[in-house]
């Protein structure tokens, strides 16, 4: 099936998230998460204090972003319920208004939870920022969040 965007600003969007992932995904497969770390650390966006050995790196890691998975999809579930039980209908207005309730909450909780249980990585607010913001950015075109982008031409 194929999904068109039906106005210049969803096609804008479309666009830029694509070559926005393609390059993510190129840079991860070059460079490995040890380079993303040093590309982050060079910006001053995140620091981080590895352990010696790699699987313990591996665990760590994992844990961080397990942690980080349950609790924006935890506050997806809350706002999303919220929505619901208000009765408010799913309209693309909605959708941005809800993601960005939930990256508001996102950003605040992650920056919360790796500055006092992950001592070994610290993060500026413009770091977990960009991250939660690009994260929902993925999440809001792979939903289908972005049908009806004309309502906002209106």
């Amino acid at each position: 099936m194929k999904r068109e965007a039906e106005s210049f600003i969803g096609k804008f969007l479309a666009i830029l998230l694509t070559i926005s992932v393609v390059f993510v995904f190129i840079s991860i497969g070059l460079m490995g998460f040890i380079g993303v770390i040093k590309v982050g650390s060079y910006y001053d966006l995140v620091y981080v204090d590895l352990y010696p050995s790699k699987i313990s790196n591996v665990f760590y890691f994992a844990w961080l972003f397990i942690l980080i998975y349950i609790t924006l999809v935890f506050i997806e579930i809350i706002v999303r319920m919220l929505m619901k039980s208000w009765d408010i209908a799913q309209s693309l207005k909605k959708n941005i208004v809800s993601y960005s309730i939930q990256i508001f909450i996102g950003i605040i909780s992650i920056k919360i939870l790796i500055d006092h249980y992950f001592n070994r990585v610290e993060v500026s607010f413009l770091g977990v920022s960009l991250g939660v913001f690009i994260l929902y950015l993925v999440i809001f075109f792979s939903s289908g969040g972005h049908k009806g982008i004309d309502d906002l031409e209106e």
